[in-house]
């Protein structure tokens, strides 16, 4: 498998190989039922990161129901947020000095 990579400071896109095994059995013979189990969870909890960030608009009740009912073998559509749920989150962003100077504008442009 051709893995793809790079960082800030080295935007180059570089690649290595590295030859995984084609299966689940030969992947524990390979690296150990432990390891493989670790990185599962690993993996899981880092896509139920992403899933509780793209919903932190939404209470705890229901942002824990799509924990609940999540299924890692189906991805779930992306929460489209109204253009006001944007503008609070962008806002909840700046500091107090450029949520003044933002306001400043606003009503000058009024």
């Amino acid at each position: 498998m051709q893995i793809y990579f790079k960082s800030k400071k080295s935007p180059e896109v570089r690649t290595a190989h590295y030859n995984f095994p084609e299966t689940l059995d030969e992947l524990v013979a390979r690296f150990g039922e432990l390891n493989v189990y670790d990185n599962a969870i690993t993996s899981y909890v880092i896509t139920l990161q992403g899933l509780g960030r793209r919903n932190l608009n939404l209470p705890d009740e229901e942002i824990q129901e799509l924990f609940t009912t999540w299924d890692p073998s189906s991805r779930a559509a992306r929460t489209k947020m109204t253009p006001e749920q944007k503008i609070n989150s962008m806002v909840d962003q700046l500091s107090q000095t450029e949520r003044v100077a933002l306001l400043e504008r606003l009503r000058a442009s009024a």
